[in-house]
């Protein structure tokens, strides 16, 4: 059976959902994506993510595979349906034709992560930003961010029971930068282990708090359990923030992130 694959960019708001991926009996991300576009566009096969984000977690320029039996005639009346039948927290962006074997996971070569702390209680930050109120050392989280840069064995920021082929993962970019009250953390690389960017913001913390040394950071990077590293930071902080894809994925020949 032919069909015609589409990447879909999408934005949610994780607070509604017991994370990305379907699960029997909880209101997921991936099953209210896989209702709609089965009722408006005919598909069948579901939509597979970039990756798994957990109950809580939030997305921003997500992106999603789904297999259509036809290209819709009018695109953008298509998404508007869409969009009428999805809940309130969850919006599809624009959907995009790409090669048949593009897969929104596996052709995936990097991945970005954004993390709020809060400096200061606002109510209408409650499930986006973690508030932490204590003074953070500045020069103890850049240094801490620059040492995530490159590859390294992420083995004590990496969920106790996850299941993964190898604990090396090359950070492109990590960096801190405070905006309206509150410290932002920003990170791409090529892959993540489960709960890694959770781990590394709580170890991080801990360093800009005092209650670690930048020697035990720089031991963590070389491996280790992950009762070795800080807490992971909460759920509700943390966004995923972009997937970046080789042009060869795309059916018009654009690439875009």
């Amino acid at each position: 059976m032919s069909f015609q694959r589409y990447f879909a960019t999408l934005s949610y708001h994780g607070a509604d959902f017991a994370g990305w991926q379907v699960q029997p009996g909880q209101n997921t991300v991936q099953g209210v994506l896989n209702e709609a576009f089965y009722r408006i566009l005919g598909a069948t096969g579901g939509v597979v993510g970039a990756g798994r984000t957990d109950t809580g977690v939030h997305g921003r320029n997500y992106v999603a595979h789904v297999d259509l039996p036809e290209a819709p005639e009018d695109l953008e009346q298509a998404l508007f349906k869409i969009n009428r039948m999805l809940p309130p927290s969850v919006v599809v962006h624009a959907l995009q034709p790409v090669e048949p074997n593009a897969h929104a996971r596996f052709s995936c070569t990097g991945r970005t992560y954004w993390y709020r702390v809060a400096r200061t209680k606002n109510p209408f930050n409650q499930d986006v930003a973690w508030l932490v109120e204590r003074p953070l050392n500045e020069a103890n989280l850049s240094w801490a961010a620059e040492q995530l840069v490159g590859e390294h064995d992420f083995s004590a920021f990496a969920k106790a029971d996850a299941d993964h082929t190898t604990p090396l993962c090359t950070v492109h970019e990590a960096y801190w930068e405070f905006q309206n009250e509150e410290w932002h953390f920003h990170v791409r690389a090529n892959r993540f282990l489960r709960n890694m960017v959770r781990a590394l913001v709580g170890t991080q913390v801990e360093l800009a708090l005092g209650r670690s040394s930048r020697a035990e950071f720089s031991d963590l990077l070389l491996g280790g359990n992950r009762s070795d590293a800080g807490v992971s930071a909460p759920a509700h902080g943390l966004f995923f923030n972009g997937a970046e894809f080789p042009i060869t994925c795309y059916s018009n020949g654009s690439s875009e992130r």
